[in-house]
This record gives C-alpha cells, structure tokens and sequence, in this order.
C-alpha cells in the first residue's frame, strides 16, 4: 500500500476482527491472555456486591464467572446493563440471585448459576485482578 494511512487503517481492522481463542476458565487470568479477546465457558455467580459503573463510556457491571457453581475462582464478566443481547439488566430493589437477569445472544434470560459461554477482552492486573470486558454471551 502507498499510503501508510491506508496500511494503519487496515491493521487497526484486522486487530478489531481479532479471532478470540478458547482457554478454561483456569487459563484465562493467565498474564498472557492481557488485552486478548477470549471465549470461555463456566457459570455466572453472584457476591455480596455487584459494581456496576460508566468508566468506559458504556455502563457495565461485574458478575462472578466461576468453572462451577460455588467454586469461587474465575474472573469478573463485565456485562454492557441494558435488556437487549448480551446484556444484563439493571438490578431494583435488592441484590439477590433472582434480582439477575443476563441476556444471551439469542434472545434467552439467564441468571445466577447457569453455565454459559462468554467472549471478550480480557484484563489481567497485579494482585489477581482479572476480568473480561463480554461481548457475546451464550447459553449452555
């Protein structure tokens, strides 16, 4: 390419198609996953808290994804609030498992406990720090 906006614009496609690679859920917090997208699967579980916040432009919230219920390993699934596809909705009223509602890519309302596959950006940080920013979420 003779223009090196061109060749930069076309990289930038390309690492936005990136393909996410499959790890368990024992992996995915591993540093070199850090930035990469991911698919995984396991169960959705619900803490004492639920932080829900805007500081990506888009307000997410953090649910427990753990390899099997009860289990309390994991990572946080940042989830996009809202009622449409691969999102969940706004909790009213108290936190408890009946209180959340996830929205899978195709339509179905899942909650606490159910194993689903997720897919997105990881972040690893120091101290266990470990999350992933969800873009698609499907039932299992």
């Amino acid at each position: 390419m003779k223009n090196p906006r061109n060749a930069t614009a076309l990289l930038l496609l390309l690492a936005a198609c990136e393909k996410p690679v499959e790890r368990s859920i024992d992996q995915v917090c591993k540093p070199e996953n850090d930035q990469k997208q991911v698919v995984t699967e396991g169960h959705f579980a619900l803490d004492k808290t639920m932080l829900c916040s805007n500081v990506s432009g888009t307000k997410r919230c953090g649910i427990r994804f753990e390899s099997a219920p009860g289990k309390k390993d994991g990572l946080s699934a940042d989830i996009v609030e809202g009622d449409g596809a691969n999102q969940i909705e706004e909790v009213k009223g108290e936190l408890n498992d009946a209180a959340i509602k996830i929205h899978t890519d195709d339509g179905k309302v899942i909650g606490v406990g159910a194993k689903a596959k997720i897919s997105g950006k990881v972040g690893v940080g120091e101290k266990g720090v470990c999350y992933m920013y969800v873009n698609e979420i499907h039932a299992l």
